[in-house]
């Protein structure tokens, strides 16, 4: 069965038999740290994953974004291509989100930039 990507990073995602081998439990891992819970069969694994829930990935409300420190959102901004990736709003400052090297002024979120709880177009 072909497996969906991973929700959160697009990557391809792979069965591991749950330690220790022989013991027939199984579950899905991707390498960004995602995993399924634990099925006893390879089938049962594959099958959840595919019909997994996943909820729409519209922009998020600034309310929304707010809600989310020390979570990562995906970051668009169309007119600073050099600005765009996984990023964590540490919740330092209510006007400002700080990011790796950066900071982005919640002032301008919706008009410059905004954030997602997946990378657009993948999962």
């Amino acid at each position: 069965m072909e497996l969906k990507p991973c929700p959160f990073c697009g990557a391809e995602v792979r069965v591991r038999e749950y330690l220790p081998p022989g013991s027939g439990a199984f579950q899905i891992l991707c390498k960004c740290g995602v995993s399924s819970a634990i099925y006893p069969s390879v089938a049962s694994t594959e099958k959840a994953w595919n019909r997994r829930y996943e909820p729409p990935n519209e922009p998020l409300t600034l309310e929304e974004l707010n809600g989310m420190v020390e979570e990562p959102v995906w970051i668009e901004a169309p007119d600073m291509p050099n600005l765009h990736g996984w990023a964590i709003n540490y919740g330092l400052d209510p006007d400002v989100m700080h990011i790796q090297y950066a900071e982005i002024g919640l002032d301008v979120y919706g008009k410059t930039w905004l954030a997602y709880r997946r990378r657009p177009g993948r999962g």
